[in-house]
């Protein structure tokens, strides 16, 4: 390829990108002239960087204020949980005995039963 050719291929991508900047900067004009973009003054931008701020500050303390408040409550819910199986396990344990008793009476009156009718 000849240098005539390389130097022609560089303009053209030269004009190309130009012509892009143009269409840029044509249709930032337009949004513009339309209210698409507001207009915003360095003063503005400063204070909405402040207030961005201060929003992601607070976000961030209501995201902690959850995790503590999750935390709380798993604790309570494990605690309650906790007290919950121990009085089940009390209740099984007197089932237990009741059952067994019920056996050994059922046993008894029917041997009583049964020693009667011989």
């Amino acid at each position: 390829m000849s240098l005539y050719k390389i130097q022609i291929i560089q303009t053209h991508f030269y004009f190309d990108r130009a012509a892009q900047q143009r269409a840029r900067c044509l249709g930032y004009k337009k949004a513009k002239k339309f209210d698409y973009i507001p207009k915003i003054t360095p003063k503005k931008f400063e204070k909405n960087i402040i207030e961005k701020d201060k929003i992601e500050l607070e976000i961030s303390k209501l995201k902690e204020d959850i995790v503590n408040t999750t935390v709380k409550l798993s604790e309570a819910l494990s605690d309650e949980v906790f007290q919950l199986q121990s009085q089940k396990k009390a209740f099984l344990k007197e089932r237990d005995y009741y059952k067994s008793r019920l056996e050994r009476i059922n046993r008894s009156i029917k041997n009583k039963v049964n020693s009667n009718n011989f």
